[in-house]
Parts: C-alpha cells; sequence; structure tokens
C-alpha cells in the first residue's frame, strides 16, 4: 500500500518543530519518537511496551547465567560487511552445514574467534537459495488420530496423537548474532538463570528489543540478500544489529511414542530459525508465515528430551516480508509433536466437484509414506464422506476402499480416487453447510488394524470465472470484504483463538463476506473458523518485496530469488487447499512485476486448478484483474469495458482515522457492472500495540512510540475496529453499504415500497421484516412486514400495512425497515439486525418567520459608562452580557445559573470557526488550510450596535473580520435577536477572500460549562457521521453524554460530528440548559476540547482535562473521503463556499420545559434590518 505523496509538507496534519529523532522524511522515520512523548526522559527503554507476561530484560543484561556469553555492544558501522569475508560454515556429509557447536575442535575455535572480533561470515539466514533444511515437504493441515471415532468428530489439537509444545520456554535475547549463548543446545548447559518467555509470542511484546512499524521502508540497509551492512547510527537496527532468540524446551515422549515417527512442527516462527534436539541439528526454515516441519526420529530420546531453538530477527527472507505491519520477532504461533504411524498418510487434497445438475463429486489425492527403514506391507485406505458433526458409527462402511502396495523404506505412493456425494447441500457464506472427509488408514485384508486415521472439512462449491464474472455454484458473487492483518495489542502477531473468533462474529454481524488476509497465510485455525461460519478468503502469499520498488531491482525480476518466491507460494497451497474457504489464491502483494511470478502461477497450477489466480501488480499474470485505490469515477470507466477478466478493488476506503467517506458511491457502481465483483476495505483492525508512559497512562502505541527508528508513524492506524476490537462509526456505514436486503421508496403517500434481496442463494424467509413511522423521532405506527417469497437477486413491491400520518409544520416523517434472524444462528443471536433501511416519507418546512409575534418579557439594556465594561441586557429571569467591541457573548445566566461565561478566558462566542482538526484522511489539503492561517485567523472587530426594538426585543448587530495569513480573510455579519424569555436568534452572513478554494467547515463554536454535558437531538445518530458518510446514520431523536461523542480514533482528530440536525440540547444534572435550533438542518458536534487542543495531541492520554464542552454548530463541512491512501472527497462533499448565510436559535432551558419538538416548531421572528455599513468595500 503506498500512501499518497505529500509535497512541501512532509507532516502537514501536524505542523511540529523537528528535533532529535524528526528528520521529516517521508517514511516517518522521525514522525514521532517516545522522546517526544515524554520530554523530560529521552531513554527509549523507559517508553514500554505493556508485555502480555513478563517486563523488561533486554535493557538489563537478562540471560546471563552460567554457560552463556554475556552479549557485547553493537559494532561500529561496517563491522558486519559479510561481502568482505567470503567463509561458510562447511557442510556435513548429508550436505547440510554443520553448527559451529557440532564441528571439530579448530572449526569451534575458528567460529568463537570470528565471533569476537571478525565480520560475522555468511549464513543460512543470508543466502538466498537456502529456504530450509532438513524440512519436511508442505502439506496440507491436518493431525493423525488413533481411531476413526476420534477423526469424525474431534478437533485436530484434540487428537492424543499430537503433544502442545505451548507455554513457557527458558529464553536468552541478544542483540547480535556474535552474542548469542554458544553450546546453548547441549543438554548439559545451565540455563537456570534464563527467564521464561511464553510460546507462543513476539518476544518484542514480552520486553526484549523494540518494535518496528514501517510501511514499504526496510528497516535494514537495503543490500539483498544481506541484513548486516551498515545503517545510519539513528535507526534501531544501529544498536540492535540483528537480534537473535536463544530457546530451551524440555519435554517427555509418551511411552506410547516410543519407535514411532516423530514431528517436530512449527506454524510460525519469524524470521528465520535453527532447530536442535538433544544437542544434535535437526534443521532450519525461513518463510514466516507457514509451517515448517521436522523428522525427529533420529534424535529422539526415551523419556526427557530438550529442543533447542534460535530464531533470527532478520534475514534474506525478510526482503519478501516488507509488508506494511510491526516488524516483530520469535516463535509466535503454536508449536507440537504429531506422532503417526508406520506407514502413514503424508498428505492428500479434496477437491469438491459441482456439477451443473446439481449432483456433486469428491475427488481426492492421497500421498501414503512409509518413513521406516524397512519395506512396510500393503495396506488399505477407507474414505468416509460425512456430514459435519455426524460421526462414524463402529462398523460403519467406508464409501471408498483404496489399496497401498507394499512400500520399501522411505518410498512414498498416490492414490486417486473420487466418492460421488449425490446432490450435496452446497457451501456458501450464506449457508456454509459442511461435511467431513475422513481417512482411515488400516493393515491389508478385512477388519485390518487401524494405523492411523485424518480428516478434513469439505465443502461443495465450484468457484469459477465465466464471461468476465466470477461464479459461485454458478450463480454471480460480490465480495463485500476487508483486508486483515492478524493483530492483538498485548500479543502481536500471536492472535489467540479467541481473538480470531472475535473476528469473524464481528464481520458476519457487519455484513463482511470476504477477507484477504493480508499479506501472508494466517494461522490454520482462521481458515478453520471461516470454513465453519461462512467468510470467503482471499488467500495471500507470504510475499511482499515493496521496498525494492516495481522496477528493474525488484526481486521478482531475479532468477537467484525465483525459488524463495515459489516456496512461499506453494508452502501456502499445500497448506490450506482443502479449505472451502478459500475462493483465491494471491499470490502476494506489491512485490512487483516480474517472470518470478510467471513461475509462482505454473507452481499454483500444478497443485490446484479449481481456484482463480490473484496479483494486483502483475495483472498479466493472475485471473482478475485487480487495483487499489481507484477513484468512483474511474472503477466506472473501468465497469462499462467488457473484458474476459472480472475486476477487483483489493484495497479502497483506507479506515486511517475518521475515515471512509464515499463508500455507498463504491458499491452503487460496484453493483451496476457485473465485472466489478467486489472490495475490501483497508483494513479490518487498527495495529497499535498496548503501552505505557512513564508515568503508568496506557494507551495503543504507534510507529515512533518506542523510538523505533525508521519508522512510519500512524500509517498501521487504519482499521475498522480499535487494536480492542471496539467498533467505530466505519464499521457501522460498512455493515449499511454491505447488507444483504434493501428498499426502494415508490410511492411515499401510499407506503408501497419495492425490496431487494441482494443475496446469491437465500431467499430472505430467515429474517423477519419489520416497519416502523416516526414523526421527528416519535413511534407513530409499528408492525411486521410480510413479504412474497423473493428469490436471490429478485425484487418485489410491498405495500406497507398502515397509513401517511398528518405532519405537523417543521415535522420529518420517516419509515424505518428492518430485517433481523427470526431465530439463532452460529453467528449470532435471535433478533440480531441483518439489514436497516431508512426512508424521509415527507419533511414539512417550519413555520415562516413572524414579524410581531407574541409580546415579550421587557427587556433593559445597560450600557457601559467606562471603557472595557460590557454591555448588559436584562430581562425576565436571564442576564446576558456582551462584549462591547465585538458584540460576543461574555456571559448568559439564567435563573441564577450561568450557562455560559468567560472563567475559562475566551469569550464563550459564537465564535466563527471554519478549522477543523486534520483528519488523517485531510492530508491531500491540510497543507494548504495552514499555509492560509484557519488554525490561527486573528480577530479585527469593525464595529458593534445595540438598539432596541421594542419594549421585549433588542437587536445586537456586529461585523467582525478574521484574517488568516496572506490574503486569506473572512469577513462575518451577525445580527443577534434578543428577546425577553431569554430567547437569542441569531443570523450571520459570511464573506471569504483569498481562502483556500475547500473548507474544512463553516460555522460557529461556543464554549459551555462541564455541566451541560448531556446532549439531545434530532438529527442523524446515534453515532458519529459526515456529509460523506452518513447512510448508516438514521434520522432520529438521540441522547448521548457529551464523553460518549469523540470517537474511539488513536490519533486524536475531528470527530463527533452529526449532521442533518434540527435541534438539540445540552442539560446539566438537574435539568437545566440550553436548546439550540436551526431552520435548515445543520450539524454539529459537542466535545471536551477545541480543534486545536485535538490538532496538538499525538494520543488521547495527551488531551488536556477539559472543564467544558466545546459545542460547533456548522452549516457545511467537508467530507471525510479516502486521501490518507486514496482519492479525496467526492466534489459534491467539499465546503466551497464563498458567500454564505446561517442562523440558529438559542433559548433556555428549565427541568419543565416545553418538549424539544414543540420549541422546535415555534417560527423565528423576521430578519429585522442591519444598521452597520457593509463591509464589501474593504479589499475585494
Amino acid at each position: 500500500m503506498d500512501p499518497p505523496a505529500r509535497p512541501r509538507a512532509a507532516r502537514a496534519l501536524r505542523r511540529r518543530p523537528r528535533g532529535p529523532g524528526r528528520t521529516g522524511q517521508r517514511d516517518g522515520s522521525a514522525a514521532r519518537t517516545h522522546a517526544r512523548l515524554r520530554p523530560r526522559d529521552r531513554a527509549p527503554a523507559r517508553q514500554t511496551l505493556l508485555a502480555a507476561g513478563p517486563g523488561l530484560h533486554a535493557a538489563h543484561g537478562a540471560g546471563r547465567g552460567r554457560g552463556s556469553v554475556v552479549d557485547r555492544p553493537a559494532r561500529p558501522a561496517g563491522a558486519g560487511d559479510e561481502r568482505r569475508v567470503p567463509f561458510r560454515v562447511p557442510r556435513t556429509r548429508s550436505g547440510a552445514r554443520g553448527d559451529p557447536a557440532r564441528g571439530g575442535r579448530a572449526l569451534r575455535i575458528l567460529a568463537a574467534a570470528c565471533a569476537l572480533w571478525a565480520p560475522l561470515p555468511a549464513q543460512d539466514w543470508q543466502d538466498p537459495a537456502v529456504l530450509g533444511r532438513n524440512k519436511e515437504p508442505p502439506r496440507c493441515t491436518s493431525t493423525p488420530f488413533p481411531d476413526p471415532a476420534g477423526a469424525a468428530r474431534r478437533e485436530n489439537r484434540a487428537s492424543p496423537w499430537r503433544l502442545s509444545l505451548n507455554g513457557p520456554w527458558k529464553f536468552h535475547w541478544s542483540r547480535s548474532p556474535e552474542g548469542r549463548p554458544r553450546g546453548f543446545q547441549r543438554p548439559d548447559f545451565d540455563d537456570r538463570s534464563w527467564p521464561v518467555i511464553p510460546v507462543p509470542s513476539n518476544w518484542q511484546c514480552e520486553g526484549y528489543g523494540v518494535p518496528i512499524y514501517t510501511n514499504a521502508r526496510y528497516p535494514f540497509a537495503k543490500d539483498p540478500p544481506r541484513v548486516m551492512s551498515p545503517v545510519p547510527e539513528n535507526w534501531t537496527k544501529a544498536r540492535l544489529p540483528n537480534p537473535v532468540g536463544s530457546y530451551r524446551r524440555r519435554f517427555v515422549l509418551p511411552r506410547s511414542w516410543r519407535g514411532a515417527p516423530v514431528y517436530l512442527h512449527f506454524d510460525g516462527v519469524k524470521s528465520a530459525f535453527y532447530v536442535w534436539l538433544n544437542g544434535r541439528f535437526v534443521g532450519y526454515s525461513q518463510g514466516s508465515m507457514t509451517p515448517a516441519e521436522f523428522d525427529l526420529r533420529p534424535h529422539l530420546r526415551p523419556g526427557e528430551n530438550l529442543l533447542a531453538v534460535e530464531v533470527y530477527r532478520w534475514s534474506d527472507g525478510s526482503y519478501l516480508e516488507d509488508q506494511d505491519m510491526w516488524r516483530l520477532s520469535g516463535i509466535f504461533r503454536d508449536v507440537y509433536l504429531l506422532r503417526t504411524a508406520n506407514p502413514q498418510i503424508r498428505d492428500f487434497s479434496a477437491r469438491p466437484i459441482v456439477r451443473p445438475d446439481g449432483t456433486g463429486l469428491l475427488e481426492v489425492e492421497v500421498e501414503i509414506r512409509n518413513p521406516s527403514g524397512g519395506t512396510m506391507p500393503a495396506a488399505r485406505l477407507d474414505l468416509h464422506l460425512i456430514e459435519e458433526g455426524a460421526g462414524l458409527a463402529p462398523g460403519e462402511a467406508a464409501q471408498k476402499h483404496l489399496s497401498v502396495p507394499a512400500l520399501p523404506a522411505g518410498a512414498s505412493v498416490r492414490l486417486a480416487t473420487s466418492i460421488p456425494a449425490g446432490e450435496p447441500r452446497l457451501w456458501s457464506p450464506e449457508d456454509p453447510f459442511l461435511y467431513r472427509l475422513v481417512l482411515v488408514l488400516r493393515s491389508a485384508g478385512e477388519g485390518g488394524n487401524v494405523l492411523e486415521a485424518r480428516f478434513c472439512r469439505v465443502g461443495f462449491r465450484d468457484v469459477r470465472i465465466a464471461g468476465g464474472v466470477l461464479l459461485l455454484n454458478g450463480r454471480p458473487v460480490e465480495l463485500h470484504g476487508v483486508n486483515r492483518h492478524e493483530h492483538d495489542p498485548r500479543r502481536g502477531r500471536a492472535i489467540p483463538r479467541a481473538r480470531m473468533l472475535e473476528d469473524v462474529l464481528l464481520m458476519k454481524r457487519h455484513n463482511i463476506d470476504t477477507v484477504r488476509t493480508s499479506h501472508y497465510p494466517n494461522h490454520p485455525d482462521f481458515y478453520d473458523l471461516c470454513d465453519r461460519y461462512g467468510l470467503f478468503v482471499i488467500d495471500e502469499a507470504n510475499l511482499e518485496s515493496h521496498g525494492m520498488g516495481y522496477g528493474k531491482a525488484s526481486l521478482a525480476h531475479d532468477p537467484a530469488w525465483r525459488a524463495a518466491h515459489v516456496d512461499r507460494v506453494v508452502s501456502m497451497v499445500a497448506r490450506d487447499k482443502n479449505h472451502p474457504c478459500v475462493v483465491i489464491w494471491s499470490m502476494g502483494n506489491e512485490a512487483g512485476p516480474g517472470e518470478n511470478f510467471a513461475a509462482c502461477r505454473a507452481a499454483i497450477l500444478a497443485i490446484d486448478r479449481s481456484r482463480p489466480i490473484h496479483y494486483e501488480r502483475d495483472n498479466a499474470k493472475a485471473d482478475i484483474d485487480s487495483v487499489m485505490y481507484p477513484s468512483v469515477a474511474w472503477l466506472e470507466r473501468r465497469g462499462r469495458m467488457q473484458r474476459e477478466k472480472p475486476l477487483f478493488v483489493c484495497e479502497y476506503a483506507h479506515a486511517m482515522g475518521n475515515a471512509v467517506g464515499n463508500l455507498a458511491e463504491y458499491w452503487q457502481v460496484i453493483r451496476k457492472y457485473p465485472r466489478l465483483i467486489g472490495a475490501c476495505v483497508w483494513d479490518w483492525v487498527d495495529q497499535g500495540l498496548a503501552a505505557k508512559t512513564a508515568g503508568g497512562v496506557s494507551y495503543f502505541a504507534y510507529g515512533g512510540d518506542f523510538g523505533d527508528v525508521p519508522n512510519s508513524g500512524n500509517f498501521c492506524i487504519n482499521g475498522l475496529v480499535t487494536p480492542d476490537r471496539r467498533v467505530t462509526p466505519k464499521l457501522l456505514e460498512v455493515k449499511r453499504v454491505y447488507q444483504p436486503v434493501t428498499a426502494r421508496l415508490l410511492d411515499a403517500a401510499a407506503l408501497r415500497i419495492e425490496v431487494e434481496n441482494r443475496r446469491a442463494f437465500r431467499d430472505l424467509s430467515d429474517l423477519e421484516s419489520s416497519y416502523a413511522i416516526r414523526i421527528d423521532g416519535a413511534e407513530r405506527a409499528r408492525g411486521t412486514l410480510t413479504l412474497p417469497p423473493i428469490p436471490p437477486g429478485a425484487r418485489a413491491e410491498v405495500a406497507v400495512p398502515a397509513r401517511m400520518p398528518e405532519i405537523p409544520p417543521g415535522g420529518v416523517a420517516t419509515l424505518d425497515l428492518s430485517w433481523r434472524l427470526r431465530e439463532a444462528a452460529l453467528w449470532a443471536p435471535a433478533g440480531h439486525e441483518v439489514a436497516h433501511v431508512q426512508f424521509v416519507l415527507a419533511a414539512r418546512p417550519p413555520p415562516p418567520p413572524v414579524a410581531g409575534g407574541p409580546p415579550a418579557p421587557a427587556l433593559a439594556i445597560h450600557r457601559p459608562k467606562a471603557a472595557g465594561l460590557p454591555y448588559v441586557v436584562t430581562g425576565r429571569d436571564f442576564e446576558l452580557r456582551l462584549e462591547p467591541e465585538s458584540g460576543r457573548i461574555l456571559s448568559y445566566a439564567f435563573r441564577g445559573r450561568l450557562l455560559l461565561s468567560d472563567r475559562f478566558g475566551r469569550r464563550p462566542g459564537p465564535r466563527f470557526e471554519p478549522w477543523r482538526a486534520p483528519t488523517d484522511n485531510d492530508r491531500w489539503i491540510a497543507g494548504r488550510w495552514r499555509a492560509a492561517g484557519l488554525d490561527r485567523l486573528r480577530v479585527e472587530n469593525l464595529g458593534f450596535a445595540l438598539r432596541r426594538l421594542g419594549p421585549g426585543m433588542v437587536l445586537a448587530e456586529s461585523q467582525t473580520r478574521w484574517r488568516g495569513r496572506g490574503a486569506c480573510r473572512f469577513d462575518v455579519r451577525a445580527l443577534c435577536t434578543i428577546l425577553g424569555d431569554g430567547t437569542l436568534e441569531w443570523r450571520f452572513r459570511l464573506e471569504a477572500a483569498g481562502a483556500p478554494d475547500v473548507l474544512p467547515r463553516l460555522g460557529f463554536v461556543l464554549e459551555l460549562p462541564e455541566e451541560l454535558a448531556q446532549v439531545e437531538w434530532f438529527g442523524r445518530g446515534p453515532h458519529e457521521n459526515y456529509p460523506d458518510r452518513k447512510l448508516a446514520a438514521d434520522l432520529g431523536r438521540w441522547r448521548r453524554p457529551v464523553a460518549a461523542f469523540a470517537a474511539p480514533y488513536l490519533r486524536p482528530q475531528e470527530c463527533g460530528n452529526r449532521e442533518d440536525t434540527r435541534w438539540l440540547s445540552l442539560r446539566s444534572p438537574d435539568g437545566y440548559g440550553l436548546f439550540f435550533d436551526f431552520p435548515e438542518p445543520a450539524a454539529f458536534s459537542a466535545l471536551p476540547w477545541t480543534a486545536r487542543e485535538l490538532d496538538a495531541a499525538a494520543h488521547p492520554h495527551e488531551l488536556p482535562s477539559s472543564r467544558r464542552t466545546v459545542l460547533h454548530l456548522d452549516l457545511v463541512q467537508t467530507g471525510l473521503g479516502g486521501a490518507s491512501c486514496g482519492p479525496r472527497p467526492l466534489d459534491r462533499y467539499l465546503c466551497r463556499a464563498t458567500h454564505a448565510t446561517f442562523a440558529f436559535r438559542l433559548r433556555p432551558l428549565t427541568p419543565t420545559a416545553s418538549d424539544p419538538t414543540e420549541l422546535h416548531r415555534r417560527p423565528f421572528r423576521a430578519a429585522p434590518a442591519a444598521a452597520l455599513p457593509s463591509t464589501r468595500r474593504s479589499g475585494r
């Protein structure tokens, strides 16, 4: 994902002075260090990551026990330039390079000397030709069981032939390979002083080393395949050249496993590692996101065994793992032992076929291997295809029996067959029905003994492309998707299964049906959940070399890296080929075009031809055209084109901060053209890490907060949910846009609608339809909506069984339609709302302004008797004090309660305000806003007059000029009609000159006492909404405390807005307060902070404590768009006004005041004639 270019102002969103660690580089190498967070303590180690386990060890010499080698300081730049030393560790007889600890005495002496004073020799982890040593070939995810019943009913992790090695391991952390403990793999090595670390985990999340966040820039010198080349001295890598984690774990081999084949399985280790068992070298692996498996038979002992693992943070594989994410290290996925039979089911594939007549066939291919040293007799393979959850009865006959020939030592055989499935129930996200294939290996003959049983889940579905359209089971489908990084705020990439399930449930409940595993294969458990709960998966290979660019330097062009490219694709496809949820293979992300991807495509097709292939950077080598961050107009032009390939938007709607504008417009286009098959929002979760300040304040950290250099700042904070999975308003908009049911209003008076079933496979009978009619938010009618059968993709006209109610002047009638689950589903309870549509049936204009109106109580005017004293207007129960120069309010008291005051050292307002704290998506224009001085306007008072219009009516008139930088200015004429009951009616005329062509907002701001903290309004809500993100925010009468108005964005910015507001009130606990209403719908927000305070803070905990409510009343505000990485807001959502008028009314409220709806229906007074001269003459 490429961030947009940021000309002129590298930090347009927050203008800050540069200092140590703030270089202004575009990649954010100094975007924010923890030193800026804590100016009094510049020691990086003090800005702590909130660990899931023990605290910091690295800074205190952790692991310096007997038998270990004490870490030495990082060498000067250049000391580790491997290019000067062509030394390699000699190969052993088996062809694998030996470890220095296992070689002869001379080799050990030489290795020790090199470690102490010579540049580090080249190793496997800096050689792209070495992808592993002694690794088992990749295979599908499966676990052997000793009995068919277990394989038919239980989960893989529940097999008695699987021994988990998760849990506490002894651990030593070194800053560089030179400091790693030699000989630690020996059983007699003394590790008693070593701390323990949980496995799985990322060691940075446990207090060792520094998390680094970069988007595309490598955090090491770009010098492939080397990762030890010199870097600038301010980089994190300069002081932590290549940290190494040394792990030790003892386990007892079950007595029943003795003599059986036993394999060591790592689901994920980053980025490269060596393994020893009982001091003997087992193997080496790199490629972090797919399994590494090793045969332990030559090294196992009866009873206790010692497993030792040496993990390197950086390797040549890191050049292909340049994904936009935190760079974390360690054994971060499950580790376990597998016992198998002899012979064994080594691998198998189960490919479902769905014929045009609806019948099904399961094509099965099985590899049987003899891992022993002698010939194995013939055997038999039984295949059972059963419904998931059905189990196998004792003696139940298999659908297929295959003969397995006798196999010599080390040999294997592939068997292929097919199983008829009748007319199977088909799998889809709407109905993810599963079967289970159980494979039972027996000794030959009738009643042969069970040797081993395995299983995989099967979903019968057919994926293909025809006529430029993506088809599932013969029907066109749309992909309503998100991109998902594996991220947990405390555990980093070591994401627990419970967190995976939480993600799946949240996605299903918000109408997301597609996940792109950006940008690597996810934990195997995630695919099981997607199979079961019903999510399409675009499975993406762990292949991104973004930092090398897309030109000649791209590793996709280099034949020396071809094997590494292919290995990563093959390991993914081999592992995940049996999952029905996987409907598209993606060869990687942003790794450039090149012939290496032609080799990747060929390798995929050699394994699986049942799924289309995707790769956004080289569409010519894929079955799908793919694009990132197009504009709506571009997408429409491409949708019209006739192509044999469908077009998929693999990334769009960059959800960074306050974002996801004009999502509805994207899907209007996608649904218009069959060739457009869907899109995936970037991305699912904010990648914030749980951290604490030196003062113990918890917060979510992003790039630079740990002193990591280089870094990309908060570019990792772009999720629809927060790191702890709180739902944001962005996700609610996604739910509404993606919903599978919608409706169109045909006749408002007759209440006739057209309901559309957007599903591809199911009707709407599982949903309960209902309606509600409201006037100004008050319910007038409610009932069940009876629908005719509506097949998938069809529409039907329906009459709402109600009558259109009478609408009073100024009233708004709405029709709400809702579709909820009749019964509980696996992913949501009964009553969960799947879809919602709201129509405005009618909106009557408010009563016209009146010239007179009922008599108001008398007013008294007290003019100042000396310079600097205020004007005072008093009436029944209220007192208003006005600044003599500008007419702005100094205080407003009602019945002795101060409802507006200047006790904070600022006039409470209303104050003209064109500024907002820039959102992350404002970076396309925030620099221009700052250059025009919109954030620092200076006011000139051009005139103020106060005159009586009658006994109970006074007019306050003012003219002010608000100057920015250069020629930028705004002239504001304000007329305030003051009535004897305390009502203030404001009218403003705004004229801009020399200002940017697009403004953040046009409106006014008031500062209210903190006691006015309970907000009620009629407008869009209840959650935050903006001009281009309000489809999911319904018109209604809502209530929220001020504390709930700020959305949980990890970098403070503009937030809390509510559109299409007719009226609002703010009350104190005793019921007194202020009421505001508008003759035309407006927008407002109520927050504890000003726009400038939001803009100045880098994290929420940096916002100042507040004793006020900051109320924004806006005529218009610019939309959100997606320009943090994508297009700016659509033109119709830009604030371009140069001349505007705006009005609102303020009334005091008592506990017994009339209902706000009734107050709003009262007419405004007619605008009085202005008395002050116009300001047009000046500088126009």
